[in-house]
């Protein structure tokens, strides 16, 4: 039987694992509950804990990554890398009843965010696999040069909401991680924090309302406070409110 509402699989940070994600994303799960049903799987390599990760989630191991630590990654490794994610993803979701044609949706935190891309530029490559996925979530992203230069002309186009904390020492990675993606498909909220899900009210709902208008596959331009990353065009003298969940 079909799921009663869409799926959006939910890909962790490094050093996390599933279920600590599940705990991380607990705000924006509720305000999303009605509308969507969000799958977290495992990432394949085991890791130690990630930054934040500890003393909070210290009895909550084991703990994965999706990429190696190498910072500056090949061809063949970034190949190599996006087949043990594919593979990593599939497990888990048949771990869980679910298919990979199940999934609507894809979103992603630090690491995480590198492997959503990587799925929906799959999906646009004609990968039959993953062509259900419509729309993706970045929060807090990461990227390496090397997955643009493999993704290169062929940005993926499909609606992306990138949420990126001002404080947060990875927000050149978070901005390098937009240039996978085609800019008038790219909405960004920034918000006053770190590399970490937003925790305030407004902040939650802002994004829910942000995940709600990409997955109707209508993307506008909004920015969260009106800040626009070079090569991403102007914005408009006035912000619509997103919708309220």
């Amino acid at each position: 039987m079909p799921p009663s509402r869409p799926s959006i699989l939910c890909l962790h940070g490094s050093g996390t694992s599933a279920a600590i994600f599940s705990a991380q994303t607990r705000l924006l799960r509720s305000a999303l509950r009605p509308h969507f049903e969000l799958i977290f799987v495992d990432a394949p390599i085991p890791s130690a804990p990630g930054p934040g990760v500890l003393p909070f989630f210290s009895d909550s191991g084991p703990y994965y990554k999706w990429f190696s630590g190498n910072p500056i990654g090949t061809s063949a490794q970034t190949t190599a890398e996006t087949g043990a994610v594919t593979s990593a993803v599939e497990r888990g979701l048949a771990k869980q009843g679910r298919r990979v044609q199940d999934m609507d949706g894809v979103l992603g935190f630090s690491q995480g965010t590198m492997a959503a891309s990587l799925l929906l530029w799959l999906a646009r490559g004609g990968d039959a696999r993953w062509a259900g996925l419509r729309f993706g979530v970045m929060l807090c992203g990461g990227c390496r040069a090397d997955v643009v230069g493999m993704i290169g002309a062929q940005k993926v186009e499909v609606p992306t909401v990138h949420l990126h904390g001002l404080e947060d020492p990875y927000l050149q990675s978070s901005r390098l991680l937009m240039e996978c993606f085609r800019e008038e498909s790219v909405m960004v909220m920034e918000f006053e924090g770190g590399h970490h899900c937003p925790t305030g009210e407004r902040d939650v709902e802002k994004l829910a309302g942000l995940v709600l208008e990409a997955s109707g596959g209508r993307p506008r331009r909004w920015m969260g406070r009106g800040v626009v990353p070079e090569g991403f065009g102007e914005v408009g003298e006035s912000l619509r409110s997103p919708t309220q969940v």
